[in-house]
């Protein structure tokens, strides 16, 4: 008796640890980040595309923040500038495209929560 109260005891406890796992994992990604356009006068950051809504896919671009060189705006794709930069873009997310890796990431609705880039850790403001 003892033996099959501790089975149905070790059980119960194996199936409620399988549902907090469950309960608690990750959705997968439904948006893909990807580099924005460098051309001419063109500068933009980073875009996101969010599959949602698979039938109703929406591009949008990463939150960006315009900064200065001395007294100019500063070029989001210029090395040199981007080391000038004021702010930093250890602080603020300036538009530069990754050299290494990028990603996005969400709540449950989709909405962005923050994202990385290069190993600097953004906020969606």
């Amino acid at each position: 008796m003892k033996t099959n109260t501790f089975f149905n005891s070790t059980l119960l406890l194996f199936a409620f640890t399988i549902f907090c796992i469950q309960v608690s994992a990750q959705n997968q990604s439904m948006m893909l980040p990807f580099s924005g356009i460098n051309s001419g006068n063109q500068y933009e950051g980073n875009k996101v595309i969010n599959f949602t809504n698979p039938s109703d896919a929406v591009i949008t671009e990463l939150p960006q923040h315009i900064f200065y060189v001395g007294a100019a705006q500063g070029h989001p794709h210029d090395e040199y500038d981007l080391s000038q930069a004021n702010p930093s873009m250890n602080e603020m997310y300036l538009g530069q495209h990754p050299m290494f890796g990028q990603n996005v990431v969400h709540d449950a609705d989709g909405n962005l929560l923050f994202f990385i880039v290069d190993n600097n850790i953004y906020n969606k403001n």
